[in-house]
Order: C-alpha cells, then structure tokens, then sequence
C-alpha cells in the first residue's frame, strides 16, 4: 500500500527504445551526416589557415633576425613567402622620396617640426605595441594639427609608414606584420633625418 504505483512497468523501457531508436535514424540521416561533415571541413581550414597566419608571422621574424645579422634569407623562407612582408614596406629610397616631395611642399621650418613628431609617432606606436592609445592620432589633436595636419604632403608620409585613415577623424595603425615592417624602416629614416637636421 505504501510503495510506488506500477501501472504501465513495460510501457518506459519500451518508450525509450522508439526514443533512441528515433535519435539513431536521425543520426544515421544524410543531412546530420552532410552537416557533420561540413563542420569538420570549416574546422579544418580554419586551423590550416591559422597556421599558415603563424608560419608567415615565423618567417617574417627569421627574416628580420637575418636582416638584422646581415646575413641574407634562406631559399626556403624566399620559397614560403617571408619576403612578401618585406616588399610591402617603403625601401628607404621610396620613403625618402615621400619626404623630400614633403619637403619640398611644406618649406623647411614647417618640414622640420613635421619631422620631429612624425619620428615621435614612429617610436610611440613601436615601443607600446597593442596600446590602443598609441594607436591612433585625432586629426583633430591640436599638437598633430600644428605641426603635422596643415602640411601638405603628410598624408603621403603617414601612409607609407603604414598608417591608415580608413576613418576621417583619426589615422590609425593596425598591428600588422608588413605594417610593422613599413613602420620600423619609415622611422630609422625618420630618425636619421632627424640626425642630420
């Protein structure tokens, strides 16, 4: 009298058997197959193509170690593409000739100050990476409007030291490896020049 009722004991194991065997026919369907399938293959290309973002990224630093050495790179890293990075950023020739057509627009004493925060711009953005406060520049920041913003021609020099300005009211950087590339060789000739003012 005082236990649980057992009307229907045969009805639950069989409930869950049509259950399962439901789940089994629609497991066993060709569209879950198709799905199952399709997820495997998005998987997989997207860790081949992370991969292939992380052997670029390797390469761009052996080839920048080896730049740094003086020693060239090997034909493997040339074969892989290590290089492309490298064709992306100004040659100090091409930048210099960005600076000069500045120079030449804007007159010596605008030039110089112009000079001077651009190589700040360069080092700034270099030595915080990630900080998105050294990011970007306001065009309406009244020190980069004074001494940058009304020259013409800065927005030439800004681009090749690989800053965008997808956005009208900033330029910004975007950490990227043939970025970093145009940034670091546009600031040693922004340096150097600074040298010889």
């Amino acid at each position: 009298m005082g236990g649980p009722r057992k009307s229907g004991g045969q009805a639950w194991p069989a409930a869950l058997f049509h259950i399962k065997a439901s789940l089994f026919r629609v497991w066993d369907s060709s569209i879950v197959l198709f799905l199952v399938w399709f997820a495997a293959i998005v998987s997989s290309v997207a860790v081949m193509s992370l991969q292939w973002q992380l052997t670029e990224a390797r390469l761009v630093a052996c080839e920048l170690a080896a730049a740094a050495s003086g020693s060239r790179p090997t034909n493997l890293q040339v074969a892989a593409g290590a290089n492309e990075a490298r064709r992306a950023a100004p040659s100090d020739g091409s930048f210099e000739q960005t600076l000069n057509e500045m120079q030449r627009r804007a007159g010596d004493q605008d030039f110089g100050e112009a000079l001077r925060i651009l190589a700040m711009v360069g080092r700034n953005i270099l030595a915080h990476p990630g900080e998105t406060r050294y990011q970007s520049i306001r065009k309406s920041n009244s020190k980069f409007d004074k001494f940058v913003g009304h020259v013409p021609g800065h927005e030439e020099v800004l681009r090749a030291m690989g800053l965008v300005d997808t956005d009208p009211q900033a330029w910004s950087f975007r950490p990227e490896p043939a970025a970093k590339l145009k940034l670091e060789a546009a600031t040693k000739v922004l340096e150097e020049r600074l040298g010889t003012n």
